[in-house]
């Protein structure tokens, strides 16, 4: 038996190679690593401009504030106004438009809180971590570049998982047909030696 070899030109991955995109836009302050290094989970790889999101997370805070404020106001005019319904000093109508108001004051409460989290969900992506552990890739941006989230300004680093290889090649038609037919040769002489 004499073995068949073929050369073809691939390219090896990792495990796993995952790409590292930003989910904000913003100019990198920060790069934290050193190409080709191992890197862990979660550790710091980049660090994007979070100045106009901690401004958001300032304003989202302002509106909390003011939202609490609101109801606090709401809640202490359904306090008064209750009592006075009691005694029909005021109408029902009265007591139903100041609890309204207090609903909508809670309501407007419940929304600040979630934009407030909302823009501190925003700040943590101004600080990418490695997803996993892993080899750090070529950077395809340095310090003062402009990133964008999302696919808009695409991948900007890849992390490669340790351990089993990947190996990617293209073959083509001829290729197969050859590799093909060597095999049924193969299984044919097996089976007349038979």
């Amino acid at each position: 038996t004499v073995p068949v070899y073929s050369d073809f030109v691939g390219q090896t991955y990792g495990q796993e190679d995952i790409q590292i995109i930003p989910r904000v836009e913003g100019w990198i302050t920060g790069i934290h690593f050193k190409e080709g290094d191992a890197v862990k989970k979660g550790q710091l790889l980049y660090t994007i401009d979070d100045l106009p999101t901690r401004s958001k997370v300032d304003a989202a805070s302002g509106d909390v504030a003011r939202a609490e404020t609101m109801v606090a106001n709401k809640k202490s005019d359904l306090d008064r106004v209750k009592p006075l319904t009691e005694m029909n000093a005021l109408s029902q109508r009265d007591l139903d438009a100041s609890q309204a108001a207090y609903d909508a004051a809670l309501a407007e409460l419940r929304v600040a809180h979630a934009e407030l989290e909302t823009v501190n969900i925003e700040l943590g992506y101004t600080q990418i971590n490695s997803p996993i552990d892993g080899v750090i890739g070529i950077s395809k941006v340095l310090v003062g570049d402009y990133v964008g989230k999302g696919t808009l300004g695409g991948a900007i680093n890849t992390v490669s998982s340790l351990g089993d290889m990947r190996v990617r090649f293209p073959v083509n038609e001829t290729d197969i047909l050859r590799i093909r037919k060597r095999t049924s040769e193969d299984s044919s002489l097996k089976q007349s030696r038979n």
